[in-house]
Parts: C-alpha cells; structure tokens; sequence
C-alpha cells in the first residue's frame, strides 16, 4: 500500500504552470484597419 515510496509522482522538476509564451498578448491586432473604407476618394 506504500507505492509512493517506490515512485513518488507528487514532485514534479517540470512544472507547468509558468507559461514561457503567454497567449494573451497579441502582436497582431486586428482592431486597427490600415485602409478604412470610410474615407471615400470621389465625394
């Protein structure tokens, strides 16, 4: 019944929760449009 003294899984060396690459920050927003189509060229 002692199988965590052969195999101890609860210490882990990799841990998972820091995130090297955080998703949240987009480089690339799509809010800004570079050509608005509201500005007409022939009024």
């Amino acid at each position: 019944m002692r199988d965590s003294t052969h195999h101890p899984k609860t210490p882990n060396p990799k841990p998972q929760t820091p995130n090297p690459k955080p998703k949240t920050q987009n480089p690339k927003p799509k809010t800004q449009n570079p050509k608005p189509k509201t500005q007409n060229p022939k009024p």
